[in-house]
């Protein structure tokens, strides 16, 4: 017998709390150095970093959903999300990783060379909230238009408006295009590039699955599946605590039944032991969460490559995005989530 946990909202707000406030109820509009909309990790390196680049910087983080992370979320140290990290070829992942206090362990299965983060990489948006000031992050405060007048940027949300001197808007492109209005519109190639970008990871879910008894092998775990069903790729995220087995994969037309099924059809070839039924599923279901994915009946996913037309700049500089598809480096990836902010944050800075 095991227990279902389908909610990722429920468990993602209660493991990942950080100073944040609710958005007041005001039509003053308060003039900000830097707004930053979009609390995911590329948003909160933002934030960071600009805090960091010169002192005394009046900064917001605006965050459409009740709890910041965007596609870094987990619970009791297991990454619903996003959790590898690969330090030959991400600097600016170890490095943060580093400046965060956090510990990166190696993958069982995979080999040397990829890592993820002792207690989960979804601690580090939550670590960098905690190095903001109080009250910078407000969640559950969508924007719904930018305009630019006057070399200011009015940024309005469902309670409030807010001046700023520089925004820097890093949602998932497409999230973007279908959420926020702009006066002045932006470029054509921008909003056609936009438009034409997933977010990375959007259109699948991860299921996280727990056994009381550990029946298996890392090595046997770590891969792709020859079984025909719902997961394509699965490996082991077990803690000093738990038992666990991850899998990625395309949620729409199957149950929760389904893809254990599949799970434990998939591990049997690579152990003598019949698998149990686990104790708990959770699933994070990307593809029907709307602040990452803005069209949950488009299936439609391929890996990002750079494009230059995502991240130029708009109304006189003042207008920046960051956000993983933005990045120049990795598209998709954490790294590529930390090269954009940083990019935008010192672009924020030069502007100001």
């Amino acid at each position: 017998m095991f227990v279902f946990v389908s909610s990722i909202f429920v468990l993602a707000a209660a493991t990942t709390t950080c100073p944040t406030t609710q958005a007041p109820s005001s039509n003053m509009a308060e003039l900000y150095d830097v707004v930053v909309v979009g609390g995911g990790l590329s948003g909160m390196v933002a934030a960071l970093r600009t805090m960091r680049a010169k002192a005394g910087l009046k900064i917001a983080v605006l965050e459409a959903s009740d709890t910041i992370g965007g596609r870094l979320k987990g619970r009791n140290g297991v990454d619903g999300g996003g959790a590898w990290v690969w330090p030959r070829d991400n600097p600016l992942s170890t490095r943060l990783i580093d400046e965060l206090g956090l510990k990166r362990i190696p993958q069982p299965g995979s080999g040397p060379g990829q890592d993820r983060v002792d207690g989960g990489m979804y601690q580090l948006p939550v670590k960098i909230a905690e190095l903001l000031d109080a009250g910078t992050v407000r969640t559950n405060t969508p924007v719904t238009k930018i305009t630019h007048k006057d070399n200011v940027l009015q940024v309005s949300t469902k309670n409030e408006n807010l001046e700023a001197k520089v925004v820097i808007i890093a949602t998932p492109p497409r999230v973007t295009m279908k959420t926020i209005s702009f006066d002045p519109q932006l470029p054509r190639e921008m909003t056609n590039a936009a438009r034409a970008t997933p977010a990375w990871m959007s259109k699948v879910s991860k299921t996280v699955m727990t056994w009381s008894e550990r029946f298996w092998e890392s090595a046997d775990v770590f891969g792709s599946s020859y079984v025909r069903g719902p997961g394509f790729q699965f490996y082991d995220a077990s803690t000093r605590k738990e038992n666990v087995i991850v899998a990625f994969c395309s949620p729409l037309h199957y149950t929760d039944s389904q893809i254990v099924e599949q799970t434990m059809a998939f591990i049997s070839q690579g152990t003598s032991k019949a698998p149990s039924a686990p104790s708990s599923v959770t699933q994070y279901a990307w593809v029907t969460d709307r602040f990452i994915n803005e069209d949950p009946n488009d299936q439609g996913m391929f890996h990002l490559s750079p494009n230059p037309s995502l991240s130029v700049s708009c109304c006189s500089g003042r207008l920046l995005f960051a956000g993983t598809e933005t990045s120049f480096s990795h598209p998709g990836y954490i790294e590529g989530a930390i090269e954009a902010a940083q990019r935008a944050a010192g672009e924020a800075v030069r502007q100001i």
